[in-house]
């Protein structure tokens, strides 16, 4: 009986090569394991505050995308054109709204004007018959189609 691949080897009463090889393995990986286990761990920093910053990153980008398509800028400006043209689409006026409840601006109509990403295109007046064009959008729908050669 001096079989030496059992768990335990009966001439000297240790457990065999194969055992101690499976123990010291098994302990290695352990030690392995928990080595990584709270690695990254900063007791400064909670995950809530990890949380927040991960989902404002996106929120800032999505702003500033948000920005550069519309068409009006933070003021209520055009954008191309740097004009403060007013919602009745005429150069000349002052404002002729009610103050935006958001910018107590005069010059916007029942939506405000910031950062937004459309114009009027035109305004039909029922009782004149009258239709009043946006020049910017003409102009710019004109050169699109007949580019200025020179």
């Amino acid at each position: 009986m001096s079989d030496s691949s059992g768990p335990m080897n009966p001439a000297t009463g240790t457990p065999s090569n194969k055992m101690h090889r499976r123990k010291s393995r098994g302990t290695r990986n352990l030690l392995e394991d928990n080595s990584k286990f709270l690695a990254n761990f900063d007791p400064g920093v909670s995950r809530r505050e990890k949380r927040k910053l991960a989902q404002s990153i996106p929120m800032q980008q999505t702003e500033t995308r948000n920005r550069k398509s519309s068409l009006y800028n933070e003021q209520g400006c055009l954008r191309e054109s740097r004009r403060n043209l007013c919602d009745c689409l005429d150069f000349s006026c002052p404002g002729c709204h009610f103050p935006c409840p958001s910018c107590d601006s005069p010059m916007c109509g029942p939506i405000c004007r910031r950062n937004r990403r459309w114009m009027y295109e035109q305004i039909v007046h029922d009782s004149k018959e009258k239709i009043i064009m946006n020049e910017l959008i003409t102009k710019n729908a004109s050169q699109q189609k007949h580019p200025v050669k020179n």
